[in-house]
């Protein structure tokens, strides 16, 4: 069976499981993005622009730029959600398993990017989103991150804008998964303030 075929069944067999729903839940986070992907501006011509196609040489133009002053041109093709949790909420959501995610999306209204995720995911927001310049070479990516939004992000903060009651005894093991149980979290530990 040729390669082809193969990714085109697994895509037939995904859509398919859209409209189901499953018993399961999952609870996810602790992060949120958004997204700009860009090009680096390397030239203007007639109207358009030449592109920096490598790394190397953009790092090279950078460095040409030491003691001097240099403006670097971004041309935005793209804004989407980003971060692990509402992009693993997303596409578990899209497979028909519904979950909550914790992370930054907006406060107190949530951003406009995070109104495409999968509607079987529900967002709880502790924050104002990161944000993301993904500079795209054709040998790479760069990813400049403004991370300043989880600076102050701690657990008292997580537990008053979730609505959380803290646990006074934990239990020693969380119960297997199964119909209507929650699937094994994922959380993102290091975005929270004191935490690496």
């Amino acid at each position: 069976m040729s390669e082809n075929l193969l990714l085109a069944q697994l895509a037939e067999k995904l859509a398919s499981l859209a409209d189901q729903q499953f018993l399961a839940r999952a609870l996810l986070g602790l992060d949120g993005y958004v997204d700009k992907i860009q090009k680096v501006i390397r030239a203007h011509q007639a109207g358009d622009y030449e592109y920096f196609g490598h790394i190397g040489d953009f790092a090279a133009a950078l460095a040409q730029a030491a003691g001097k002053s240099a403006q670097i041109g971004l041309v935005t093709q793209e804004v989407k959600l980003g971060g692990n949790a509402p992009i693993m909420a997303h596409a578990l959501g899209r497979l028909g398993i519904a979950n909550t995610c914790l992370g930054t999306f907006g406060w107190p209204e949530t951003h406009p990017v995070f109104q495409q995720i999968s509607s079987r995911c529900q967002l709880v927001s502790l924050g104002q989103p990161a944000e993301t310049n993904a500079l795209e070479f054709d040998d790479g990516k760069l990813i400049f991150s403004e991370t300043e939004s989880f600076r102050h992000l701690d657990w008292p903060t997580v537990r008053h804008r979730a609505d959380l009651v803290p646990i006074t005894n934990p239990p020693q093991q969380l119960p297997a998964p199964g119909p209507g149980r929650l699937v094994q979290p994922a959380l993102r530990y290091p975005n929270l303030a004191g935490h690496s």
